[in-house]
């Protein structure tokens, strides 16, 4: 990543790969991690913590063997928490980020990401 830091939190949604750095920053990549490019911050506080939203339903597979274990969830939409204790959705792969109504939803009642 640009930062130069490994993330601490990571995803694939929709073809790009989102991560996250221990500074807070968000970086995208739509190219299997070769480029990546930092997402402007939308968000109050600190990012901390990328949660992947599952699909209600999935297509069948594309037939390529996955590359990695996150390549098998089909996200439809991402929570980003941050050190506000608010939670951030974005459902166009991490591009856009909107405050989320879900802000009741707690890490341990809820495991979304396949952890």
């Amino acid at each position: 990543m640009p930062s130069g830091l490994a993330p601490v939190s990571q995803l694939v949604v929709g073809g790009s790969q989102l991560a996250l750095d221990s500074n807070g920053n968000l970086f995208r990549s739509d190219n299997q991690g070769k480029h990546w490019h930092q997402v402007h911050q939308q968000w109050e506080g600190k990012a901390i913590e990328l949660l992947g939203i599952p699909a209600l339903t999935a297509a069948p597979g594309s037939g390529q063997a996955p590359r990695s274990e996150a390549d098998q969830e089909i996200y439809a939409a991402v929570l980003l928490r941050s050190t506000t204790s608010l939670h951030w959705v974005s459902v166009d792969r991490g591009k856009t980020w909107t405050r989320s109504t879900l802000d009741d939803v707690r890490r341990n009642d809820v495991k979304w990401s396949g952890d």
